[in-house]
């Protein structure tokens, strides 16, 4: 379930793709060939994005290397969106050049409310890999219980930051944290009542072919 107002309508989800592309709607739509007007409008959830309509724009997406679905668009369920890192031996720019391009743009869009953090393990098996670049936006703290059973950035006292499925703990205020893939040599598979200095909500996702 989704509760920031940043990503909690269609229109929100669709302004963070377009944030995730680096590009104003004018550009967006002439690299893509979709009507600004129509794009305008979906965006503003002035008109209704339809189940066609998504499954338009998630081809479109793929076009462009990111890799979306029809769900997350419509009703922010599932994984974020990814994309795989493949321009830089097209543009003779270097991998780590275009990610920090992208974070800039997120922070830009967000308003700095946005934390990037580089995949150490294989705790998250199978949607997250090992040296992927994730992205979040951060969750307000009364927001945190539309959020469990959700993949997060957490910021943890006393072991940094982790990427974790956010879990309710024993009693207010602290939460129980878990991985995707224990069998995977992870040294933290579960934390339990664990507090958290703060979480971030994944929207940006970038594998390194």
């Amino acid at each position: 379930m989704t509760s920031t107002p940043l990503l909690v309508t269609p229109g929100n989800r669709l302004r963070a793709i377009r944030a995730f592309c680096a590009a104003s709607r004018n550009e967006f739509c002439e690299k893509t060939g979709l009507s600004e007007s129509t794009l305008k409008a979906w965006e503003n959830d002035v008109a209704r994005l339809t189940k066609k309509g998504a499954a338009l724009l998630v081809g479109i997406f793929q076009k462009q290397g990111i890799y979306c679905t029809e769900d997350w668009l419509l009703n922010g369920e599932g994984l974020s969106p990814l994309r795989q890192l493949h321009e830089a031996s097209n543009q003779n720019i270097s991998e780590d050049i275009l990610i920090q391009q992208e974070v800039d743009a997120l922070k830009r869009y967000y308003q700095q409310s946005v934390f990037a953090h580089k995949v150490m393990d294989r705790s998250m098996l199978p949607h997250f890999k090992m040296n992927d670049w994730v992205a979040g936006i951060l969750i307000p703290t009364p927001d945190l219980p539309y959020f469990w059973d959700e993949i997060v950035l957490a910021d943890v006292e006393g072991y940094g930051v982790l990427l974790r499925k956010l879990n309710k703990g024993s009693q207010p205020g602290v939460f129980t944290l878990t991985c995707l893939s224990p069998l995977e040599g992870v040294t933290l598979p579960a934390l339990e009542d664990i507090r958290l200095n703060r979480a971030y909500r994944i929207l940006w996702h970038r594998r390194v072919l």
